[in-house]
């Protein structure tokens, strides 16, 4: 496997970016596809930590039919020490290292082509991952959703300790001191039926002052097109809604995902529709992770 790292460098006259190899130290992974790989910013709670590692969820071996997993490897950065002969105190000497953590929790059923995304600010740095197909027992399209905290309150000791330590070099040796947790939210509301499974799509997390703005004007576009007030003769334009949300702390800790595409086993094999969840509390748990 040849991992590869963007390499970015600013001047004066603008911004240029290369490409070049990077080499992971431990027991890589084995080779998927379909896998999700999410940038997840532990960086903000761990100042010792150069850039944001990446976790790997899920994907499918080169096998057919697919045989699905929903194992989790995180490429874990740590500062490179240089030894006092690196004079320029703006560039980052990064060594990665492969992680395989203790994942607890109940597991979601094994999955391709899902959708992993951030929940920016949230206090356990969660992904959330939807959807996905299966084939490995019968032809599956997943429409579930499931929240990961990657992050808890022994995270910066296990980090700390893990870059003392030298990786392991075989399987048998290969869970490292960083757990993660998985946890099925409820859904309030049924999940329309066009939206019910699908694999391949991309999903996007909305802030939810983003999410209110966007739902009053989806609201008032709606309205204006029921009464048929909106047509081509009308002078008003009735697209300059400026409706104004005020951002509460309720609606700060508040988030959406965004789902947009991608297709279904025995069904159409594209999709171009649109669909949002919408969760009141991104750092919830228990019964008070709803989904709606």
């Amino acid at each position: 496997m040849h991992d590869i790292e963007l390499d970015i460098t600013t001047s004066l006259i603008g911004t240029t970016a290369k490409w070049k190899k990077i080499r992971a130290i431990g027991v890589p992974p084995n080779p998927l596809r379909y896998f999700s790989f999410t940038c997840v910013p532990w960086q903000s709670s761990i100042t010792e930590m150069p850039c944001s590692p990446l976790f790997r969820i899920g994907g499918a071996d080169a096998s057919f039919p697919y045989s699905e997993h929903i194992s989790i490897v995180i490429m874990l950065p740590f500062q490179q020490n240089d030894n006092g002969n690196n004079n320029n105190n703006n560039t980052k000497k990064i060594k990665w290292r492969w992680v395989r953590p203790e994942v607890r929790g109940n597991l979601p059923p094994p999955r391709r082509s899902h959708s992993c995304t951030y929940i920016d600010g949230s206090d356990g740095h969660r992904i959330v991952m939807y959807g996905g197909g299966s084939s490995t027992d019968g032809i599956k399209n997943f429409g579930d959703l499931w929240i990961l905290d990657t992050y808890n309150e022994s995270t910066f000791v296990d980090y700390m300790r893990l870059k003392n330590q030298p990786p392991p070099k075989s399987y048998k040796a290969s869970i490292d001191n960083i757990n993660v947790l998985w946890t099925k939210p409820k859904i309030n509301s049924n999940i329309p039926q066009s939206c019910s499974g699908r694999f391949g799509h991309a999903s996007m997390y909305i802030s939810g002052i983003k999410f209110q703005e966007l739902l009053m004007k989806y609201k008032y576009n709606k309205e204006n097109d029921d009464n048929n007030i909106r047509n081509i003769n009308n002078n008003n334009n009735n697209n300059n809604y400026e409706g104004k949300v005020e951002n509460t702390p309720a609606i700060q800790n508040s988030f959406g995902i965004l789902i947009f595409g991608g297709m279904a086993f025995a069904g159409s094999l594209g999709m171009h529709d649109i669909h949002t969840v919408y969760c009141n509390d991104k750092n919830a748990v228990g019964d008070k992770l709803i989904f709606e």
